[in-house]
């Protein structure tokens, strides 16, 4: 049996309720609300890459403002507090720390790139110690999408939209008959390496 003193969510809640130091809100929210988490897209490069000057400035100009939120100091005690409060549902925010915020990155005039949080549901959430995770988007103007989600731990039923991987290969020959021109190219997702596939024409 394990007692609230040996429970290391509790000690680590004690731990910042008796802190005195301010503690930067990306630690805070690495804590809280996402593992430490390497992004797959660096919009700053892709800026330099595929924007216009005016799309590369508004691109640095966002990434420092992130930078700034993730460096923001809150009052690790007060978050503690808001979090225990929260746990207990009681809406509390005295430390003016919530959610990490979502950030939206206009690449180029064509590709559209964001950084949400989304919160764990149903059995996800059960099996993780934090409440979300921060999911990235990104959208291509001119690049017709297609996604498949398939039934698994990633997916909740209202979301699956194939039963197997047999249905992709039928829906990619019907498109491909209807679109000759089209050069169809099918990926799997690093995310639901197991339980999706996407494409693109």
């Amino acid at each position: 049996m394990r007692t609230a003193g040996s429970n290391p969510d509790v000690l680590n809640l004690i731990r910042l309720l008796v802190s005195v130091d301010p503690e930067p809100a990306g630690e805070l929210w690495d804590q809280f609300f996402r593992p430490k988490q390497d992004f797959l897209i660096d919009p700053v490069a892709m800026a330099e890459r595929y924007g216009s000057p005016t799309s590369q400035k508004v691109v640095a100009n966002t990434a420092a403002w992130e930078r700034q939120r993730h460096e923001q100091p809150i009052d690790g005690g007060a978050a503690a507090l808001d979090m225990l409060l929260r746990k207990v549902g009681v809406p509390s925010n005295l430390s003016g720390f919530g959610n990490p915020p979502t950030v939206r990155y206009p690449i180029a005039n064509d590709i559209h790139y964001k950084r949400q949080f989304k919160p764990l549901t149903g059995p996800a959430r059960r099996d993780s110690k934090q409440p979300g995770t921060i999911v990235e988007y990104v959208g291509f103007t001119d690049t017709p999408m297609m996604d498949w989600d398939l039934p698994g731990p990633s997916h909740v039923d209202r979301n699956v939209t194939i039963r197997n991987l047999g249905d992709v290969e039928d829906l990619v020959q019907d498109y491909v008959s209807r679109h000759p021109e089209s050069r169809l190219q099918l990926y799997q997702t690093l995310g639901a390496s197991a339980h999706g596939r996407r494409a693109s024409a």
